[in-house]
């Protein structure tokens, strides 16, 4: 049996391994949320600061004082309802977000999922979320086409039992006054994290939920751009307009001389974000986009390959400094982690040696897989999930004539967080310059990890 045959067949496998295992559990999920559905266990409906409500999704009640009858109200009718989407949704919570309006012209969002099993029904009104006052009408008195007055689809961040949406309200010219809100399945709470005018990205996400980024342009500003970044376990900003959570510039250990902000592209880890970030030319003073990536855990900018940029390196993106100190064995490696997050794919290719060799997949059933097994096209299928590993730190190095080992700690995102290796990496020096000729599972028991 081939190597590239047994590699596919294994991949297969675990593929089909996962996807069964996925439709047990959510099978078994379903049909323990469909008993509860209905049941006497199930939580009430209540409209945020207007008591309990009946069975109906749009009505409340009044109480009599001290014994005497009170004339029943009129109900509440429900004239207008609007489902909103919602993204990354799950069996385990199978929220709903409803907005309606009723006879009386109030407006309020309804929120109906399973928490623990339970059924939860809770509305909120515009005491609440003050954007939804006359949502309805607002919008409908809009042009065809125009923004304005809608909520975007709810994201659920299972992880941290939180649903997150963003409220567009007035349009202004080609901007609207935007809010964003989360709201805590847990809690049965809204927290409005933000509210300005401005012209607004997509809420992002990280594999394992942990902070989600947006960012947005304001007239007002001057076309500077913001990046806006919540941290999903604390329910807080972490990044509020390019100012960390100590109000402070982002990065400021870098020494960048930032004139334009800062526009989110994507999560490059789970903690990591690649930005476009706008300086001055140091020559025509013209302003000029530059690649960057943020350490969000550590307010720092990082180069390409993960490691610090340092101050006085400007905005090239490379720490000159650290690259001086580099051998050039070391300089080879962190152009090859360089070129899988950049999506450089053939250039790392090039970056392995002829006798590249792989030894950590003896899990799988591969004792070894060379570079004669994988053309530059099955390789860039790997480096779609490689471009997510950094170089952590690098522990230890040893280079004698034309060969170097090094010795390092490895950091790849993955759904439920980052995970650390220890990575022993084997260089040879060819006419064409370093490669990578070896790369092997490092002992965390044993030099230079111990």
């Amino acid at each position: 049996m081939g190597k590239k045959f047994k590699i596919t067949l294994i991949i297969a496998a675990a593929a089909l391994i996962a996807a069964i295992s996925i439709l047990i559990y959510n099978a078994g999920t379903y049909n323990n949320l469909v008993s509860t559905r209905g049941s006497p266990k199930s939580v009430s409906d209540a409209r945020d600061g207007a008591g309990p409500a009946s069975d109906s999704p749009s009505s409340t009640g009044q109480s009599s004082t001290q014994g005497e009858a009170a004339p029943a109200p009129e109900p509440d009718t429900a004239l207008e309802k609007k489902d909103i989407d919602v993204l990354n949704n799950s069996l385990q919570y199978d929220l709903k977000a409803t907005l309606f309006e009723n006879n009386r012209k109030e407006t309020y969002l309804k929120f109906d999922y399973y928490n623990d099993g339970l059924n939860v029904s809770r509305e909120f009104d515009a005491q609440s979320i003050p954007e939804l006052s006359g949502v309805f009408e607002k919008s409908r008195e809009l042009p065809a086409g125009s923004k304005g007055y809608a909520i975007r689809p709810v994201y659920l961040d299972g992880k941290y039992s939180k649903a997150y949406f963003i409220f567009e309200g007035a349009p202004d010219g080609n901007e609207t006054g935007t809010a964003v809100y989360s709201f805590d399945l847990k809690k049965i709470a809204i927290n409005r994290l933000f509210a300005e005018t401005g012209l607004f990205s997509d809420l992002s996400f990280t594999k394992d939920g942990r902070y989600a980024a947006f960012g947005y342009t304001s007239a007002k500003a001057k076309g500077v751009s913001f990046l806006q970044v919540v941290d999903c376990k604390e329910d807080l900003l972490a990044v509020s307009k390019n100012l960390n959570i100590k109000g402070k510039p982002i990065g400021q250990a870098a020494g960048l001389k930032q004139t334009g902000g800062y526009s989110f592209v994507s999560w490059n880890t789970n903690s990591v974000a690649k930005l476009k970030g706008v300086f001055r030319d140091a020559n025509s003073g013209t302003p000029v986009q530059k690649d960057m990536f943020y350490d969000i855990e550590n307010d720092a900018f990082l180069n390409p390959d993960g490691t610090p940029l340092s101050a006085g390196t400007g905005a090239k993106g490379r720490d000159t400094q650290q690259a001086a100190k580099d051998s050039e064995p070391v300089k080879a490696l962190k152009s090859f982690y360089a070129y899988l997050s950049s999506g450089q794919y053939d250039k790392a290719y090039d970056l392995l040696d002829d006798r590249f060799r792989l030894n950590v997949l003896k899990q799988f059933g591969i004792d070894e897989l060379s570079k004669s097994d994988i053309n530059v096209q099955e390789f860039s299928q790997y480096g779609v999930f490689l471009r997510a590993a950094k170089i952590k730190n690098i522990v230890g190095e040893k280079t004698e004539g034309n060969t170097s080992h090094i010795y390092y700690y490895q950091a790849l995102s993955l759904d439920d967080g980052d995970k650390v290796q220890p990575i022993a990496v084997t260089m040879n020096k060819s006419a064409k310059g370093w490669r990578i000729a070896a790369v092997n599972d490092g002992d965390p028991d044993r030099p230079p990890f111990k």
